[in-house]
């Protein structure tokens, strides 16, 4: 875990770059998700989410403000 977080940590220090995982979910869409304790994020998958984060960022600083990934936002959003 610290080196997939050592990784992008100096990124994820300016960027806004989470997702909330909000309440365990038992049935549904999020029910087969594990988080990272359970199961370590492949770091160049995290990475190129970093980097993707880092992207949508500056182009928002290019006047874009609604640009928002779509795998970020929940279903209502």
């Amino acid at each position: 875990m610290f080196r997939a977080y050592e990784a992008v940590r100096d990124k994820w220090a300016y960027l806004d770059c989470y997702q909330s995982p909000g309440p365990i979910q038992f049935n549904g869409a999020a029910s087969d998700e594990l988080n990272f304790m359970v199961s370590p994020p492949d770091i160049a998958e995290l990475v190129a989410y970093t980097e993707n984060f880092e992207r949508i960022e500056k182009e928002t600083k290019r006047g874009n403000r609604f640009n928002r990934d779509p795998s970020t936002l929940s279903e209502l959003s």
